[in-house]
């Protein structure tokens, strides 16, 4: 009976991104004839024309860009032995933790409902009475409907007809903080054992079987606007948890059948057969079988045929849909 060698590892990793966004880009942004932020001349314009509307675009470069900030922190314990049984036979196990963390703040990210109340601004007097007083508000704030009324509180108008017209106060009505947290937890128990098996006439073949046990749980929560998708970009939501739970067990043979003779340098077989449970889909069979042939020394050929998956981790099958936006350039014009 050989030596029993125990061990430990223990890991702890942490990580922080910082990255800037883009400007918001506005191409469809609709403006009222009475709204008192419009240039006189282009109300006089819109009133020759009949138009109660008008459309126009606008890069956001005074409102400031969104800011990510990404923290990830990892940690991994995992505690085993490797036993020498001897006679060419060895054995291994072990338990293994991991916990992932991660946290994701957006912060200066435009809320699009407020952003929407905000720019539709205005004259208090000429709204009620007809006859204008120089008090600028926002739309709803006078509706004869509670509820909408209700949902503007707080609401300040925002003037975006130039650069850096607005008051502070409207800007920080339109703008707030996202946040997503994410962890995600793994637990595994796995036991090999390797050994040699009689002597095949090119020496001996060897063998390796096993089992391992993975249990994977993830969750996920976001702050309050992010669940509405209210947010310009990098919108999030609760999930979970969940959990994925993966059982199997499998064996892998090498087999040298011919070894230093004339044109048969080396031939060698190898198979694999893995049984694997899912909590998620149920039970899959994956295996392989491949060949080395070397006809001289330095000259080999290698060949397999082999049966495989991959299964979606917890993440993938969890972590819910957000919007997100993206560019499509067309290199051909």
């Amino acid at each position: 009976m050989g030596a029993i060698t125990p061990f430990l590892e223990v890991s702890y990793g942490r990580v922080r991104v910082t990255t800037p966004g883009a400007q918001t880009r506005d191409t469809a942004l609709i403006i009222r004839r009475d709204n008192p932020y419009l240039p006189q001349s282009i109300v006089d314009q819109m009133i020759q024309l009949n138009a109660p509307t008008l459309t126009f675009g606008r890069v956001g470069q005074d409102l400031g860009v969104a800011m990510g900030d990404n923290r990830t922190s990892t940690f991994r314990a995992v505690a085993g032995f490797d036993a020498n049984l001897g006679n060419g036979w060895r054995a291994d196990a072990y338990y293994q933790f991991g916990q992932t963390d991660t946290r994701q703040v957006v912060s200066n990210n435009r809320i699009t409902a407020n952003f929407n109340r905000a720019l539709d601004a205005v004259d208090e007097g000429r709204f009620l009475t007809g006859t204008a007083n120089g008090n600028i508000v926002c739309r709803d704030t006078l509706s004869p409907n509670a509820a909408v009324r209700d949902a503007a509180a707080g609401c300040r108008p925002l003037n975006l007809f130039g650069q850096y017209r607005f008051l502070p106060e409207a800007r920080d009505y339109a703008f707030a903080t996202s946040t997503q947290t994410t962890r995600f937890q793994q637990h595994v128990v796995a036991a090999n054992l390797t050994g040699e098996l009689f002597d095949f006439g090119s020496g001996p073949g060897s063998i390796a079987i096993g089992g391992e046990y993975r249990s994977e749980r993830v969750r996920g929560s976001a702050d309050d606007i992010s669940r509405t998708n209210g947010f310009y970009i990098s919108n999030a939501s609760d999930f979970g948890p969940e959990t994925v739970n993966v059982t199997e067990g499998y064996v892998e043979t090498v087999v040298p059948l011919l070894r230093r003779l004339p044109g048969a340098e080396l031939l060698e077989l190898n198979a694999a057969i893995r049984r694997t449970h899912y909590n998620t889909s149920g039970a899959v069979t994956t295996w392989k079988v491949g060949g080395i042939y070397e006809p001289v020394a330095g000259l080999r050929f290698r060949g397999t045929r082999s049966r495989d998956i991959r299964a979606p981790n917890a993440a993938e099958l969890y972590t819910p849909l957000v919007a997100a936006q993206g560019s499509v350039f067309d290199l051909q014009n």
